[in-house]
């Protein structure tokens, strides 16, 4: 019985949820990328460290942070 009220509580929420998402408004226009631009570019590397850790290097390339 426990799961069955659970089941729908849970059901509940996630309809609630979705009806609030749903009343958003969330619109942009498209942008044109000219033919000639460079197009943005991110890489990620990530490397075993000696002392037990974890090393990530991301590499940007055409892309100005926070434009």
């Amino acid at each position: 019985m426990k799961i069955i009220a659970i089941l729908i509580a849970a059901n509940m929420f996630f309809i609630t949820m979705t009806a609030q998402a749903d009343k958003a408004i969330h619109q942009h226009k498209s942008l044109e990328i000219k033919q000639q631009s460079l197009l943005p570019r991110v890489a990620l590397t990530l490397v075993r460290d000696e002392t037990d850790g974890l090393n990530l290097t991301i590499d940007i390339a055409n892309y100005v942070l926070n434009s």
